[in-house]
């Protein structure tokens, strides 16, 4: 019942007066401590971050620390092709402040639930700045270029949160370095392995930025499209084990969020090996436990496994990354 209604039936009586009285004495007090409403507990207060993708909310997580609330809308594994937001996620969606996107088309996804939630905070795209090749969206598989998506980030979150922005700054910079010492071990540990033996075929064409970044050389992959759900057709499986047979070929990677089904097909037809108990993490990150639940695990992971199923050995990982 609220106050102004309370008062209207206790005005009519003796004590009525005295009950609005001592209500009025207790709202006084009430009002005078802080506790006329529940206070926001230390966590509410945070700056609230929605994220689209696993690679996007990690980087949040390792700007924001503990400044920020981070959800992300894709959880582990899962493909944006085939994303149905929760109750929770509407929720979140609703109360954000920032929601960090990665743009160039992969987290449309993302739109009808952004219009349908209300949301009302500030939307980023966090690979501003890049300059992306064709319309391939994956531009995080590069650590340089995950790089620039830290630093949108960093900048956003501090036009959202003025007072922690020194604190966002000196995590960006802190995570950019980790960055770099990744970038430096991978083009180190690739550069082992001759030119002519860095051949990659996968599910789909989710690792070109990485493939361009250390000069490893693209055959074809198994889906045309970056839909993970497409279908290629006779004809186009026949002319990419053609192509890996011509060159040797020796494996087939196949990407956590894709159904291995057909390229178990393509890789009988070419005699190439099949990559699919140790997954590539490209789409999403793995979940808790998997050895690969943060970026730079999860990129880590990805070296070794190429370079093993060529038959090479990654150098020792620096201290740094573990």
């Amino acid at each position: 019942m609220g106050f102004n209604r309370f008062a209207q039936r206790c005005s009519n009586s003796a004590v009525g007066l005295l009950l609005l009285a001592i209500a009025t004495l207790a709202l006084m007090v009430l009002s005078v401590s802080g506790c006329a409403s529940p206070t926001k507990s230390s966590d509410d207060s945070r700056l609230k971050v929605v994220a689209t993708t696993t690679q996007i909310g990690d980087f949040a997580k390792a700007v924001g620390g503990d400044a920020v609330q981070v959800r992300t809308l894709l959880p582990a594994g899962a493909s944006a092709h085939h994303f149905d937001p929760t109750q929770a996620d509407m929720i979140a969606l609703a109360d954000a402040d920032v929601l960090l996107t990665n743009g160039l088309g992969l987290d449309d996804f993302v739109n009808d639930a952004v219009e349908a939630s209300g949301f009302h905070g500030k939307k980023v795209v966090t690979t501003g700045g890049v300059v992306p090749d064709g319309s391939n969206p994956h531009v995080w598989t590069a650590p340089v270029l995950a790089g620039q998506m830290v630093e949108n980030i960093e900048v956003a979150l501090a036009e959202a949160d003025p007072k922690n922005a020194a604190a966002f700054e000196e995590n960006a910079i802190g995570y950019q370095a980790k960055l770099q010492i990744l970038d430096q071990w991978i083009a180190t540990s690739i550069s082992t392995v001759p030119s002519e033996a860095r051949l990659f075929v996968s599910g789909h064409d989710a690792l070109k930025y990485y493939l361009e970044a250390y000069d490893i050389e693209f055959v074809g992959s198994v889906l045309h499209s970056f839909e993970d759900n497409a279908e290629p057709t006779v004809a186009e499986m026949d002319e990419l084990i053609a192509h890996m047979n011509e060159l040797g070929v020796k494996a087939i990677f196949v990407e956590s969020s894709i159904n291995p089904k057909t390229a178990e097909a393509i890789a009988k037809g070419s005699g190439a090996k099949l990559i699919d108990e140790s997954v590539i993490y490209v789409d999403s990150l793995g979940a808790e436990g998997s050895g690969a639940s943060t970026y730079i695990t999860a990129t880590i992971h990805n070296t070794k496994t190429i370079l093993e199923a060529w038959g090479y050995s990654v150098t020792a990982v620096p201290g740094e990354l573990k």
